[in-house]
């Protein structure tokens, strides 16, 4: 799939099918992620699958901007303390914020040209 193909394709899903998704799909997802642009090439991000419906269940109470109920989360997270000796606050508050969300593009593009929605 062209870049430009996936870029116009990529939709935000809120009602998901109940079909698990493949673990080997959800790691290739998380290698686009991993090829993300860092500021500094810090790349303060830890990604975490989470496929368990139980625990699924207690994300979405406490995410109420989570729509649908999708069968997998990967969800990213940063390391603040280290964020904030490499970078200061600035790269507490801001940077990982803006690297995530550049590794959570990199993912909704892969989700796309796999078939998936995000």
């Amino acid at each position: 799939m062209e870049i430009w193909e996936a870029i116009k394709q990529r939709r935000s899903v809120r009602v998901f099918t109940e079909q698990a998704v493949d673990e080997a799909l959800l790691m290739k997802l998380i290698d686009a992620a991993r090829w993300a642009p860092s500021a500094g090439n810090f790349q303060l991000w830890h990604f975490v699958i989470v496929s368990n419906p139980g625990q699924l269940r207690k994300i979405k109470a406490f995410a109420p901007g989570m729509c649908g109920n999708p069968p997998a989360l990967i969800v990213i997270c940063t390391d603040q303390v280290i964020a904030e000796k490499k970078g200061g606050r600035l790269g507490r508050d801001v940077i990982t914020l803006m690297d995530s969300a550049i590794a959570a593009e990199n993912m909704a593009l892969a989700a796309v040209e796999q078939g998936l929605g995000t």
